[in-house]
C-alpha cells in the first residue's frame, strides 16, 4: 500500500502534469496556427500542406514499431545494455530505411518524372522532415520510459511552439510557401534531435559508438508485427485526407481535415500522456509479484483515462459551435466541420479508451494478434472510405471512423480478457470503464 501512495505523491503528479502539458501544448500550437498557415497559404497550397502533415502523422504511426519495442525494452531494462542497444539499433534502422526511401523516390523521379510532391526539393524537404520526425518521436519515447517526464515534456512542447512561431514568421516575412514551413521545421527539428539525443546519453550514461550494442536484426524481428501492426494504423488513421484529395474539392479536405484535427484531441492531449505515464510502471509491476500494486495502478489507469477523456469530449461536442467560431474566425464552412465532429467525436472518444488492452498486450508482447486486427479493420475501412468518396459523402466516411475506432477498442479489450496471463487485470479494467463508456455515449446521442 505504501508503494501506491508514494507513487502518486507531488512529484509524481507533477510528472504526469508535464506530460499533459507537452502533448496539449502541441495539439493546441497546431489548432492555433493551422488557421494561420490557412490564411497565408491559400486554399490550395493549405490542402497540400494538409496531405503533408498527414503524411507525418502517418509516419509517426509508422515507425516500423520501433518507439513501442524500444519503449518497452527500456522499460524493463532501464539503464542497461539491452534497453540501450534497442535503441541506438532503432534510430539506425530509421535513418537507413528513409535512405533507402529517398533513393526509391529518386529512382522514381528519374526514369519515370513522378514527384512526391510539387518540385524535386519540396519532395527532399518532405522526406527529411518525416525522417526527423520519427526520430525525434522515438527519442521522446525513450526518454519517457526511462521516466524522464519532465525534460521529455518540456523540450517537447518548447520545440513544438518555437517550430510553430519560426514558420509563420518565415512566411509572413519571407514568402509563404510551403518550401519555408519546410525549410524551417528541418532545420530546427534537426537541433530538437540533437538535443533529445545529448539528453537521452547523459541519462543512460553509454557510448553511442560502442559496437556491441547495435543488433539491428534483432530489433527489426521483434518489430515486425509492430510494423504491420504501424502500417494499418497508419493507413487507417491518415488515407482519408489523400483519398478525399484525390475526389473531392480543397474546400472539403480542409473542412474534413479541421473537425479530424478538432476531434483528435481527446486521443493526442489526453490518451497519450496518461499511457505514456503508466505504461512503463504497469509493465514492470506486471513482470513483478506485487499483484496488489498492479491492481491500484490499472485502476488508476483507467480511472483517469475514462474519466478525463469522455468529460473533455462531451464538452467538445456541446460546445463545438462556439469553439469553431473562435478558432476558426471567418472560414466559410464552419457548419459542415461542426456537422462532421458531432459524427466523429464519440466514437474516437471511445478509441482513446483503446489505450487500456493496448497497454496490456503490450506488456506480454502480443503484437502479432494486433497487428492482424489493425489489417483487417483497416482494409475494411479504406474500402468504405474509397467508396464514400468517390459517392462525394463525407458525413459517411466520418460514420466510417467513428466505428472504426469504437470497433477496434472493443476487440482488442475482448482479446486481452481471453489471454491467460492478463485476463484477470482485463477484467477488471472493463468493470471500472464500461459504465461511465455508456454514460458517455447516452449523453452524446442527446446532444
Amino acid at each position: 500500500m505504501n508503494k501506491v501512495i508514494s507513487a502518486f505523491k507531488n512529484r509524481e503528479l507533477f510528472n504526469l502534469v508535464m506530460l499533459f502539458f507537452s502533448k496539449a501544448g502541441a495539439v493546441l500550437v497546431g489548432v492555433v496556427f493551422l488557421p494561420l498557415y490557412s490564411h497565408l497559404l491559400g486554399v490550395e497550397q493549405f490542402a497540400v500542406l494538409a496531405v503533408i502533415l498527414s503524411f507525418q502523422a502517418l509516419l509517426l504511426m509508422l515507425d516500423f514499431g520501433m518507439s513501442t519495442v524500444v519503449g518497452r525494452d527500456l522499460a524493463l531494462h532501464q539503464y542497461k545494455n539491452e534497453g540501450v542497444s534497442t535503441y541506438i539499433s532503432a534510430l539506425i534502422f530509421v535513418v537507413l530505411i528513409y535512405f533507402l526511401f529517398t533513393l526509391v523516390f529518386g529512382g522514381l523521379y528519374y526514369f519515370f518524372d513522378y514527384l512526391l510532391f510539387d518540385s524535386v526539393a519540396q519532395s527532399g524537404l518532405a522526406i527529411l522532415f518525416f525522417m526527423l520526425s520519427v526520430l525525434q518521436n522515438i527519442i521522446t519515447t525513450s526518454l519517457v520510459s526511462t521516466l524522464q517526464y519532465k525534460s521529455a515534456s518540456s523540450i517537447q512542447a518548447g520545440a513544438v511552439l518555437i517550430k510553430a512561431i519560426c514558420a509563420w514568421l518565415a512566411m509572413v516575412y519571407i514568402q509563404a510557401s510551403i518550401d519555408t514551413f519546410l525549410i524551417v521545421h528541418c532545420l530546427l527539428g534537426f537541433i530538437h534531435l540533437v538535443i533529445l539525443h545529448k539528453l537521452f546519453h547523459k541519462t543512460v550514461q553509454r557510448s553511442f559508438f560502442d559496437k556491441n550494442l547495435i543488433k539491428i536484426k534483432t530489433v527489426f524481428n521483434s518489430a515486425k508485427p509492430l510494423f504491420l501492426f504501424g502500417v494499418a494504423g497508419a493507413v487507417a488513421l491518415q488515407s482519408d485526407k489523400i483519398i478525399i484529395s484525390k475526389f473531392m474539392t480543397a474546400e472539403a479536405v480542409s473542412s474534413y481535415f479541421f473537425a479530424m484535427t478538432f476531434c483528435m484531441t481527446p486521443l493526442a492531449i489526453l490518451g497519450g500522456p496518461i499511457t505514456q505515464y503508466f505504461q512503463p510502471k504497469i509493465i514492470l509491476a506486471n513482470a513483478g509479484a506485487d499483484k496488489i500494486y498492479s491492481f491500484k495502478l490499472i485502476k488508476y489507469f483507467v480511472l483517469i483515462l475514462v474519466l478525463v477523456s469522455l468529460i473533455f469530449s462531451a464538452f467538445l461536442i456541446y460546445f463545438r459551435e462556439e469553439l469553431l467560431f473562435y478558432w476558426l474566425g471567418i472560414y466559410p464552412h464552419k457548419s459542415e466541420v461542426a456537422n462532421y465532429i458531432k459524427i466523429l467525436m464519440p466514437g474516437l472518444a471511445i478509441g482513446a479508451l483503446g489505450y487500456i488492452p493496448f497497454v496490456m498486450l503490450t506488456s506480454i508482447k502480443d503484437f502479432h494478434f494486433q497487428a492482424k486486427l489493425s489489417i483487417c479493420l483497416t482494409t475494411i475501412l479504406v474500402g468504405f472510405v474509397f467508396l464514400s468518396a468517390r459517392l462525394g459523402r463525407l458525413d459517411l466516411i466520418c460514420i466510417c471512423y467513428a466505428l472504426y475506432h469504437s470497433g477496434s477498442t472493443v476487440s482488442s479489450w475482448l482479446r486481452s480478457v481471453c489471454v491467460r496471463e492478463i485476463k484477470e487485470h482485463s477484467i477488471f479494467a472493463a468493470k471500472v470503464a464500461i459504465f461511465p463508456a455508456i454514460f458517455f455515449l447516452t449523453i452524446c446521442y442527446f446532444l
